[in-house]
């Protein structure tokens, strides 16, 4: 399996609905997650309310019970190392949740913007194949979405060093 040279990635997106159990599709639709060489997965979220949680973030969601499209996105945000979702108050920032499996970083733009960034997934989760089948970040500088990652999430001093290594990055400066 060859994947991108760093820091030329590899880019894949996927429909998290695709790979849901056909009863369940109507809880991730919207939901996408790209994963950057093979290992940096960063998820992409429609609005939940955040001020409204449907159990405390140090409890584990129950991901066996999940039956609401906002249960859904809240597992997705408190379990995801990194994961984008639209809220107007909020946007242009980050924050950290730290839920039993570990810490993730949300990263918020506007509705606007997610909208945008929902169609790029969409055409780039049609490229998106098994490896050797997938485009590299230099092919994909002219997407919006593309741009938000490098400027935002992998500029980010929430990026791991793990993750900026596996991308080619520098390891940011710690927070």
């Amino acid at each position: 399996m060859k994947i991108g040279n760093m820091p030329n990635y590899l880019v894949q997106v996927f429909r998290d609905a695709d790979s849901a159990e056909p009863d369940e599709t109507a809880l991730y639709e919207g939901m996408f997650t790209m994963i950057l060489n093979i290992a940096v997965q960063i998820s992409f979220v429609p609005a939940v309310n955040l001020d409204d949680p449907p159990w405390p973030a140090e409890q584990k969601p129950p991901i066996d019970e999940l039956t609401t499209p906002a249960q859904a996105r809240w597992n997705q945000l408190i379990n995801g190392s990194y994961s984008v979702t639209p809220d107007a108050a909020r946007a242009g920032t980050a924050e950290q949740f730290h839920s039993p499996d570990g810490v993730g970083t949300v990263f918020y733009v506007t509705p606007e913007r997610f909208a945008v960034f929902s169609e790029e997934l969409t055409g780039l989760s049609d490229l998106t194949g098994g490896p050797g089948e997938s485009p590299v970040h230099d092919d994909l500088l002219d997407r919006d979405v593309i741009t938000f990652i490098d400027g935002t999430i992998l500029e980010s001093p929430y990026l791991t060093p793990a993750a900026a290594s596996i991308v080619g990055r520098s390891a940011p400066q710690s927070r």
